[in-house]
């Protein structure tokens, strides 16, 4: 004879399993043993999927059970099933030794210590035989209803050692709604010991709701994570994480935001055979609405050249502060560049996209010079009535 299949591990953190193939088998014994604080759930499944508990006899009592929290010995009956386990469903501290055991023989069957094999001193074969069945009813102390007539819809109530019945509702002390009938959509509601009644969704959620002003939001909140009532901030104010975990009403920061946007174009052509640098004609004002905004200037110039000669156009885009002293916030030295060479180079364009931090509520203007590198040979902007334009946005910072 071979040696009985046999598992055995140690638990000591939630989730751990022990399994046992029990195919072909007919019983199973398992044994906790160990100094532990966690619950053991008993289980078995069929198609190797899906679990189910399993109510095993523990050895000194005849009270199935289908988790242990102390140490024992326990028993079933497998016969049918495709894997059985044990699994730690909750765990505070200590170890379990857990242990499986099977064999051929069924498990204890019996759960109340008396005769499996007779009924109210009959023997089974008895109520088998069709001959003792009396007709009409079978009593309830034969395992019957005691009811000739059971109604469609209706439901059996038991009365006792009397017949069963059959209601069609089943009132609230007996497990029931005491309502025979439930519109579609709606939400049962109980009403004390009296019938449930069947309230509307609307009706439902104000009862439950927190909620008791126009405007209020209904939140989770670290005190009641099924819902509080926020009420409603002020105008123009915005949700925000007051904490990390909860939600507040706070005044809009207001960052990033576009305050203004200007724009202007020049077309008359310009030009210099000279290194001092001159205005090009396009240039543009504005007065930002905070110091600490910010200014973004958006500048094209079209018709960019230089004449016949070894020279550049060289560009710089300027600001002036409520008219005072001139600072360069961007150069283009190399513009109508044709490799230091006599060539003709005309009708290109340059420009800028730069984020200026004026830190001023003054009034500034923007505007382009241009010059001829080398004092020889002409240098201009917006030949041919080329368009240039500049574009200045304010922004809130």
């Amino acid at each position: 004879m071979g040696a009985a299949p046999l598992a055995s591990r140690i638990f000591d953190a939630n989730g751990e399993l022990l399994l046992l193939d029990v195919r072909g088998l007919g019983g199973v014994a398992l044994q906790l043993s160990g100094t532990f604080t966690l619950t053991v759930q008993f289980e078995a499944t069929v198609d190797g999927q899906t679990w189910v508990s399993l109510r095993m006899l523990p050895s000194n009592s005849t009270s199935a059970a289908t988790n242990a929290t102390a140490a024992g010995a326990w028993s079933a009956n497998v016969a049918g099933f495709k894997l059985m386990r044990a699994r730690v469903s909750a765990y505070t501290s200590g170890s379990a030794d857990v242990t499986f055991l099977a064999s051929s023989a069924s498990g204890r069957v019996g759960a109340s210590g008396g005769d499996a094999e007779t009924l109210d001193g009959e023997d089974g074969s008895y109520y088998l035989d069709v001959d003792n069945m009396t007709a009409g009813t079978l009593a309830v102390n034969r395992g019957g209803t005691g009811a000739a007539t059971h109604t469609s819809g209706s439901v059996l109530l038991g009365a006792g050692t009397g017949a069963i019945t059959s209601t069609a509702t089943l009132v609230v002390a007996k497990g029931g709604t005491g309502v025979g009938t439930h519109t579609s959509g709606n939400y049962l509601k109980g009403a004390g010991t009296g019938n449930v009644t069947s309230a509307t969704p609307a009706a439902t959620f104000a009862d439950i709701s927190p909620l008791t002003t126009r405007g209020d939001l209904l939140v989770g909140t670290s005190g009641a994570v099924t819902g509080a009532r926020l009420a409603k901030g002020s105008s123009g104010n915005v949700l925000t994480m007051a904490d990390g975990n909860d939600i507040g009403w706070a005044a809009a920061s207001g960052g990033g935001k576009i305050v203004q946007v200007l724009g202007t174009t020049y077309a008359t052509a310009a030009s210099s055979s000279s290194s001092t640098y001159a205005e090009s004609g396009l240039s543009l004002a504005i007065t930002l609405a905070d110091d600490s905004n910010k200014c973004i200037v958006l500048c094209q110039m079209g018709g960019v050249g230089k004449d016949a000669s070894n020279t550049k156009c060289q560009l710089k885009l300027l600001r002036a502060i409520d008219g005072g002293a001139e600072t360069t916030i961007g150069v283009e030295p190399n513009a109508a560049y044709n490799a230091a060479t006599s060539a003709l180079n005309s009708g290109n364009g340059a420009g800028w996209a730069i984020l200026d931090s004026p830190a001023t509520a003054a009034e500034i203007t923007y505007h382009v010079e241009f010059a001829s590198q080398n004092d020889a040979a002409v240098a201009y902007c917006q030949t041919n009535s080329a368009t240039s334009s500049i574009t200045l946005i304010e922004v809130d910072a």
